[in-house]
């Protein structure tokens, strides 16, 4: 029984380090982890690998829980990190209050040979209860405070074994046991469900699903292609029919030697992604009530389309009364046409006639008289006496020195040239007299 235990911890260690190769990471790259006291959980943890492969990418702050059945290969506790942590716990019953809304990211893997893969559907439901409802993501260069959206994802690896297929080198001979072998973990109702996995997960009410599905490198195929016959053996053992039990043994085992000729088995490895919803829309109403919760999965026709659907209350007497006595408005046009195309309504005959016997009023028209002036008012006795008081100033009388005279600037070589071709105005007659005045007398001195 032991042997048989830790060769089960060991097919459940290298499956870890397979996966992590062909897909290239632990968390799908959607999902952030720039979340400030990140916290994890892994649902069937098995030996706990993928947490403490984990727990050396994330930083020491990141919360990893683990969880399982029985803790038979659980890794000792001292090799442990200090944020590790592993308990016993059967996710298929309701989990504890204390759990709720607890964790960022919830992390499921290999359960289609479990006990969990006769109710999937049931499982990923009370993953939903522990998955919180909103994230704080750490700022970024483009943002000046953490941002909030909406809740914690889930994600669940699994293989999918419908999708597998044979291949066969050039020199292999096949005889057909692995084919065998692969067609029954195909048919197996309990693994069908594998890829119908993004509905269970809209059908949930999970936002931003995504699926990716990745099959095998060939070159890994002869190494991986092993597992599968240690996984048939293992579920074998839990058959109650002692001769289905060794068919299935017998069959995996010429499976075996038929590899070890050539004749592999390329697995699809398949992962789906989904967002919890920020908040749960709750509708209250007379016997009307519509919860987006992941148990709902139809939700009635009556409450689909919210509170618009939501019968209204029955007016009183009175007011139905009153509102029958008010006289229905014509419906508007939606379309509304330009003022000056729109036509003057037609008035009714007594509206005419009424208009026509009505004397016609001249307009008024309020003419200002322009010539009269508004007079200042008389001061009084006392202004006037204290006017006379008040000493006037001296106006200030500012006298120009004609005697002196502001020499005039120096013109340039090209209004000197300008001013010899312009020709001169003729003098006006004051000037004339003005000018042979001058000359007489410059004559008299010069005589004298």
């Amino acid at each position: 029984m032991a042997t048989r235990e830790y060769l089960f911890a060991m097919r459940l260690n290298f499956q870890h380090f397979l996966w992590r190769e062909v897909m290239g990471c632990l968390i799908h790259p959607a999902i952030p982890t720039t979340v400030p006291r990140l916290a994890v959980v892994d649902i069937g943890t098995g030996t706990a690998a993928w947490l403490v492969n984990l727990a050396n990418l994330l930083p020491s702050s990141t919360q990893l829980d683990g969880f399982d059945v029985k803790d038979l290969h659980y890794p000792h506790k001292d090799y442990l990190d200090t944020n590790v942590t592993l308990g016993i716990m059967d996710f298929m019953d309701d989990p504890p209050q204390y759990l709720h809304e607890k964790y960022d990211i919830v992390h499921i893997r290999f359960c289609s040979f479990g006990k969990h893969a006769t109710n999937p559907k049931g499982l990923l439901i009370n993953c939903l209860k522990v998955l919180s409802k909103e994230l704080h993501l750490i700022p970024n260069l483009l943002l000046t405070r953490a941002s909030t959206e909406p809740g914690g994802y889930i994600q669940w690896d699994e293989f999918d074994a419908v999708k597998s297929r044979v291949l066969a080198s050039p020199n292999a001979t096949p005889t057909g046991d692995v084919e065998r072998l692969n067609g029954y973990v195909g048919n197996v109702n309990r693994n069908r469900w594998v890829g119908d996995l993004g509905g269970d997960f809209l059908e949930c009410g999970l936002e931003e699903v995504k699926i990716e599905v990745r099959p095998e490198p060939c070159a890994i195929t002869p190494i991986s292609s092993e597992l599968l016959c240690m996984v048939c053996e293992e579920y074998a053992a839990t058959i109650p029919d002692q001769r289905t039990r060794d068919e299935l043994c017998d069959m995996s085992r010429k499976a075996h030697g038929e590899m070890r000729q050539g004749v592999t088995v390329s697995k699809a490895l398949q992962t789906v992604i989904g967002r919890k919803p920020k908040r749960q829309r709750q509708y209250h109403g007379s016997a009307y009530t519509a919860l987006n919760h992941a148990v709902k999965h139809e939700p009635s026709p009556e409450v689909q389309d919210g509170p618009a659907s939501m019968p209204k209350p029955v007016p009183s007497r009175k007011k139905r009364a009153r509102l029958a006595s008010v006289p229905t408005p014509a419906p508007r046009s939606k379309k509304r046409e330009n003022s000056a195309s729109m036509a003057t309504p037609a008035h009714s005959p007594e509206k005419q006639e009424k208009s026509a016997r009505m004397p016609r009023t001249a307009p008024i028209r309020v003419e200002q008289d322009r010539s009269v002036r508004m007079s200042r008012p008389a001061p009084s006795p006392e202004e006037q006496e204290k006017s006379a008081r008040m000493p006037r100033a001296a106006p200030i009388r500012v006298e120009q020195d004609k005697s002196v005279k502001m020499p005039r600037p120096a013109s340039t070589p090209e209004e000197q040239d300008e001013s010899v071709r312009m020709p001169r105005p003729a003098p006006s007659p004051s000037e004339q007299a003005k000018s042979a005045s001058s000359n007489l007398f410059i004559d008299s001195q010069s005589s004298s």
